[in-house]
């Protein structure tokens, strides 16, 4: 994470900037803070909510108050019985049988976890963005983040914990044209065309 923070905050001028971080552990002020002095200086963070069937709130990043928070889903609209849950989660996307590159040089394979279902919120964010810039709107990184938590569709996840947002992810808040905002998610094919489009993505 220090290299990271030292690489993103060194951008002069700094651009755009949206990080991924597919990874997560026990709960840490350390993390935490990292993610609060990035997103103050302007760069949205994405976190996977973690695998454990379990309180996010207790794991770091997840828990930190200015990440976007993503669970996962299954194929067939359930929440997944791996993913973590709670106050801390932000939103749901699809975490299951997805196509994932490998770190290892294995190439692609089939994977699940929310590690898999969180660069597809930032994906969709980073398309968003990229269409207000477009548009001549210099949306705030807490703009992008409300419009990345709401614009969801709403109790559609079945087996969703209690005190979790069901809150499906949804291509409409991206106006890019080949995203098909009249598809609903998690299968939308906008949705894996946003995964693309991340910024920084670390693979754990």
């Amino acid at each position: 994470m220090t290299w990271l923070y030292g690489v993103v905050s060194r951008q002069n001028p700094r651009r755009p900037t949206i990080i991924n971080l597919s990874l997560g552990g026990e709960y840490s002020d350390t993390m935490n803070q990292y993610v609060q002095t990035m997103a103050e200086i302007g760069i949205l963070v994405v976190t996977a909510s973690g695998n454990s069937n379990s309180d996010a709130c207790l794991e770091s990043p997840a828990s930190a108050a200015l990440a976007i928070s993503v669970a996962s889903s299954g194929r067939t609209d359930e929440f997944s019985s791996f993913s973590n849950w709670g106050a801390c989660v932000d939103v749901i996307a699809p975490g299951e049988n997805i196509l994932s590159a490998s770190y290892t040089g294995e190439g692609a394979l089939i994977k699940s976890g929310t590690s898999q279902a969180c660069p597809l919120v930032a994906g969709l964010a980073a398309i968003f963005w990229e269409s207000s810039l477009r548009n001549g709107t210099n949306v705030t990184i807490q703009q992008l983040a409300e419009t990345m938590k709401n614009n969801v569709n709403t109790n559609l996840i079945t087996n969703t914990p209690e005190g979790t947002v069901n809150s499906l992810a949804h291509a409409s808040a991206c106006s890019q044209p080949r995203v098909n905002s009249a598809v609903r998610m998690p299968m939308s094919v906008g949705l894996f065309v946003a995964a693309a489009l991340v910024s920084v993505a670390l693979l754990a």
